[in-house]
């Protein structure tokens, strides 16, 4: 059984060609762009600015 990053568990991933697109499910953040590092350490800077605040509180931990 593949277990969800906590990253994955509050995004919407989106690929297409060469283009990728990331989005926060609280619809907090977005970012698109070519694929690659770049793009990933972008949507993790996002991520984990609004995590630190508890945003994500409820989709990483459900019954908080």
């Amino acid at each position: 059984m593949n277990e969800q990053t906590e990253m994955e568990k509050c995004t919407v991933y989106k690929r297409r060609g060469d283009r990728c697109e990331i989005k926060c499910k609280l619809g907090l953040w977005s970012v698109d762009g070519p694929y690659g590092l770049a793009l990933m350490n972008e949507a993790n800077h996002y991520f984990q600015q609004y995590k630190a605040d508890g945003e994500y509180d409820k989709l990483i931990t459900p019954n908080v």
